[in-house]
């Protein structure tokens, strides 16, 4: 099987309403950061299958813009 060889992530700038927005009872990962602050999370690690999909889900009280971005060009194929 063939699998990613440059790992995946995602970021996002944080907003002082992250932390009353990131609040629940479900479980996973908690995405919040301090207003300005600039966070990101390994989506995809090296060697996740191709075709891999996920769900996200972002509780936020107002818009914001994700960026899907290689964790480490220099692993990218020349050209």
């Amino acid at each position: 099987k063939e699998g990613l060889t440059v790992p995946i992530t995602i970021g996002w700038m944080g907003s002082a309403a992250d932390a009353e927005a990131g609040k629940g009872d479900d479980e996973g990962e908690r995405m919040t950061g301090s207003e300005g602050e600039y966070k990101t999370s390994l989506l995809f690690p090296v060697g996740t299958q191709l075709n891999t999909l996920k769900a996200l889900t972002f509780y936020r009280k107002g818009p914001f813009e994700i960026k899907a971005e290689y964790a480490d060009t220099s692993l990218l194929v020349p050209g």
